[in-house]
Order: C-alpha cells, then sequence, then structure tokens
C-alpha cells in the first residue's frame, strides 16, 4: 500500500473543490493504496485565510509529505499546489500527474 499524498486546489472553489479531493482520495483508497490530503483536514483546525494559519496549515503538509511514497496533482495548480510539487522534486518523490476531467 503506497502512501499518496494528494495534490489538488482547495482555494477558489472550496465547496467543489473539497468535493472532487475527497472522490479522488475514495478512488485512491478503493485502488489499494493509503490517500493523505492535508487540505482536507487541516482547514478543520486551521483558518485557511488567515495568513499564518496557512502557512502553518502548508508547513504541516509539507511535513507529511516528506513521508509520503508519491505526490498525485490533480486539477489546475495553484500555488500552494506548486510549493507542494516543488518539496516533491526536492525530496525526489515521484510526481504522478492525473490526465483527464477535474
Amino acid at each position: 500500500m503506497k502512501r499518496v499524498f494528494v495534490c489538488t486546489p482547495f482555494r477558489g472553489d472550496v465547496r467543489g473543490n473539497t468535493a472532487r479531493a475527497v472522490a479522488l482520495c475514495r478512488e485512491i483508497a478503493l485502488a489499494g493504496d493509503a490517500p493523505f490530503a492535508p487540505h482536507l483536514l487541516l482547514p478543520q483546525a486551521l483558518d485557511d485565510a488567515v495568513g499564518i494559519e496557512r502557512e502553518i496549515g502548508m508547513a504541516a503538509g509539507l511535513v507529511w509529505l516528506a513521508v509520503a511514497d508519491e505526490l498525485l496533482v490533480a486539477g489546475p495548480v495553484t500555488d500552494g499546489m506548486r510549493r507542494e510539487i516543488a518539496a516533491a522534486s526536492e525530496l525526489g518523490l515521484p510526481i504522478r500527474f492525473r490526465e483527464g476531467r477535474w
């Protein structure tokens, strides 16, 4: 079972982006891997609209990224996602871009 860090948009259409990220996590889990999407968890405890809290959430997510087996990118790439992609690259993690409909 691979640990798959899910990298998808959050801001903007928060409700729609959240629903799509949840569906992707379900797909990953049903395929036999272990998804982790920090942007589905951390905004429940931290306010993404408050700069320092967003930074704390991003930093916490990057700590979890360090123990992932791969980064899965889906949807239009945002600034936060670019940070995760760059960190995964620095860690030497495989980065997979999901093709098709977001």
